[in-house]
C-alpha cells in the first residue's frame, strides 16, 4: 500500500482521495491563502511615511506570526487525520520494516555540481567588496549579510557532499541515480541562491551611477534577471522532485521515517531520529534536517551564532561605543577633515572644501547605499535639500556639519555635539583665511 506524508503523517494514497482527508486539506488551503493576503495588503505599510521604527515592527510580527498561525493550523489538521487513521484503522506496511540498499556503501559526489562554479560568485562579491573599498565606505551590513549567506550556501555544498545514501526502491539503478540527481539538483540550487545573492551585491553599486532616465530600465533589468535566477532555483528543486516521481512510477517505493518522528513546531515540520544516521531527509517540502543528529547542531548553531554576530556588531556593538563616546572622532588639520571610528571612518581633503554649513537636523531622504541604524549612518543618500550626497553621521547627536567640495555634499559629525560645533567653526574660520 503506497503512502505519501500528509502534514507529517503517512497517508495511503487511496484514503487521501477520500471526502473527509479533501475536507481537511481544503480548510488548511484556505486558510493559507487567507494568510497570503493579510500578508499582501498590510505590506503597503512600507510605502507610507512613518518612522522606520514601525516599519522593524511590522517585519518581526510578519516573522513570527504567520509561522505561529501555520503551525497552529498545520497542528490541527495533523491531529485531524492521526484521529481518522486511528477511527480507521489504517494500514501502512512502510512504517514497519526499514529497507537497506547495501550496493548503496560509498558516498556519491562526483554526480554534484562542481565546486568550481561558486567561484562565480566568489568572484562577484570580491568585486563588489573591492569596489566598496575603492571607494571608501567600508562594509555595511548587506555587505556582511551577503557574505554569510555565502558562506552558508558554501558550508551547505560541504555538507551535501556528506548526504548519506538512501534506499528509495527494490531497484539498485534507480536508487543510485535518484540518490545521483539529489545532490546534483540540491547543490545547483545551493549555486543559485548564492549567484542571486552576488548579483544583488553587485547591481545596488550600478544603481548609484544610473542617471534619473536610466534608472527605469536598470530597475527592469534588475527585475529580470533576478526573475530569472529566482526561476532556475525554484526550477532545480522541482525537477529533482519531477525526476525521483517518474523514476519511482513502476517501482515497490520505501519511506523508513516513521511518523511518530515528525513534528510540528514554530519553525515548521522537523524530523528527529536519533535512530536515523542521515543528516538530510526528505520532506514534502524538498529537504529537511534531522534535529536528533550532532550535524543539525552545528548547522543551526553556525547560522543562529552567525546571525547573533551580525546582529551584535551593526546594532549592540555601535550602541555601547556611542553610549561612551567611542563611536566617531571628528577632527580637522591643516590638510584634511578626518571622521574616525571602529564602523566607519573617511578624509576630507581641505583644498577641495568650498563651503561649510551647521545644521541641526537632517533633511528627509532615502540611502541609496551603506548601512543606516538607530546609532549611526553612511554611505550614499539622497536628500530632499542636498540631492545626492555622502554622510557618516552619529544619528543621535543632533549636529551635523556640511560639507560642499568639489566632488559633491559630505555630511559629517562627532558623537559629542559640543566637538561638532568646534570642528564647524575651524573650518569656518580657515575658509574664511583662504579667500
Amino acid at each position: 500500500m503506497k503512502a505519501k506524508r500528509l502534514f507529517t503523517v503517512f497517508v495511503p494514497d487511496e484514503k487521501k482521495r477520500k471526502m473527509n482527508i479533501q475536507e481537511i486539506i481544503t480548510k488548511f488551503q484556505q486558510k493559507l491563502v487567507s494568510l497570503r493576503w493579510i500578508m499582501l495588503l498590510t505590506s503597503v505599510i512600507f510605502l507610507l511615511p512613518i518612522p522606520m521604527l514601525y516599519k522593524i515592527i511590522y517585519l518581526v510580527l510578519t516573522a513570527f506570526l504567520p509561522m505561529y498561525l501555520l503551525y497552529k493550523e498545520a497542528n490541527k489538521a495533523r491531529q485531524s487525520i492521526l484521529r481518522i487513521k486511528k477511527e480507521e484503522l489504517w494500514e501502512i506496511s512502510s512504517e514497519k520494516v526499514v529497507h537497506i540498499d547495501l550496493g548503496l556503501n560509498e558516498q556519491i559526489t562526483e554526480a554534484m555540481l562542481p565546486m568550481g562554479y561558486f567561484l562565480i560568485p566568489i568572484l562577484m562579491q570580491f568585486l563588489a567588496l573591492s569596489y566598496d573599498e575603492w571607494k571608501g565606505q567600508g562594509l555595511s551590513v548587506l555587505s556582511i549579510s551577503s557574505i554569510f549567506l555565502l558562506g552558508m550556501g558554501v558550508l551547505g555544498y560541504f555538507l551535501l557532499r556528506r548526504l548519506p545514501n538512501k534506499t528509495y526502491c527494490d531497484d539498485h539503478d534507480k536508487n543510485r541515480n535518484v540518490n545521483e540527481m539529489q545532490r546534483y539538483y540540491y547543490s545547483l540550487f545551493l549555486f543559485y541562491v548564492v549567484l542571486m545573492d552576488a548579483f544583488i551585491m553587485l547591481a545596488v553599486r550600478v544603481f548609484e551611477y544610473a542617471t534619473p532616465k536610466m534608472l527605469t530600465f536598470v530597475w527592469l533589468g534588475f527585475i529580470i534577471v533576478l526573475t530569472f535566477l529566482v526561476f532556475l532555483a525554484i526550477n532545480s528543486v522541482s525537477k529533482y522532485r519531477n525526476y525521483k516521481n517518474n523514476m519511482l512510477q513502476s517501482t515497490t517505493q520505501y519511506d523508513n521515517q516513521a511518523e511518530t518522528y515528525w513534528k510540528y513546531t514554530l519553525l515548521g515540520s522537523i524530523y528527529r531520529n536519533p535512530y536515523d544516521t542521515r543528516l538530510f531527509i526528505d520532506s514534502n517540502n524538498g529537504m529537511t534536517i534531522n534535529m536528533a543528529r550532532p550535524g543539525a547542531k552545528i548547522f543551526f548553531g553556525a547560522i543562529f551564532g552567525g546571525v547573533f554576530l551580525l546582529l551584535s556588531y551593526y546594532f549592540i556593538y555601535p550602541a555601547w561605543l556611542d553610549h561612551n563616546h567611542k563611536l566617531v572622532e571628528l577632527s580637522v588639520n591643516q590638510e584634511v577633515v578626518e571622521v574616525y571610528g571602529p564602523m566607519y571612518s573617511n578624509q576630507i581633503s581641505i583644498e577641495s572644501i568650498q563651503n561649510v554649513d551647521l545644521i541641526t537636523k537632517l533633511p528627509h531622504g532615502t540611502r541609496t547605499w551603506g548601512t543606516g541604524t538607530f546609532t549611526y549612518m553612511t554611505g550614499n543618500f539622497k536628500l530632499d535639500t542636498y540631492g545626492k550626497c555622502r554622510m557618516y553621521v552619529a544619528s543621535k547627536h543632533k549636529a551635523y556639519v556640511v560639507i560642499t567640495t568639489d566632488k559633491g555634499i559630505v555630511i559629517v559629525n562627532d558623537d559629542e555635539i559640543a566637538k561638532t560645533k568646534a570642528v564647524y567653526t575651524q573650518l569656518k574660520h580657515m575658509l574664511e583665511l583662504q579667500k
